[in-house]
């Protein structure tokens, strides 16, 4: 079972809209939600609705009813 786009459910993370984005993952990764004390953030109701339908999907996997879970983002 896939999880397709779940960035279109997550709750939103206001990024920066210019610059060198390329420092995303450098010296404004909090400006983007990155930051080291923001992995596994729950930041609202799209988010506890992915973590739930994952949790479901994993719990179908384990009753034999599913054999592999999946998620992914769309691509830009």
């Amino acid at each position: 079972m896939y999880l397709h786009d779940v960035e279109f459910v997550a709750s939103p993370v206001p990024a920066k809209t210019s610059g060198d984005h390329t420092s995303a993952l450098g010296a404004d990764a909090a400006a983007y939600g990155l930051a080291e004390e923001d992995k596994a953030k729950v930041r609202g109701e799209g988010d506890e609705k992915v973590l739930g339908a994952i949790a479901e999907l994993f719990a179908m996997k384990e009753e034999g009813l599913i054999k592999h879970v999946g998620i992914s983002g769309m691509s830009s």
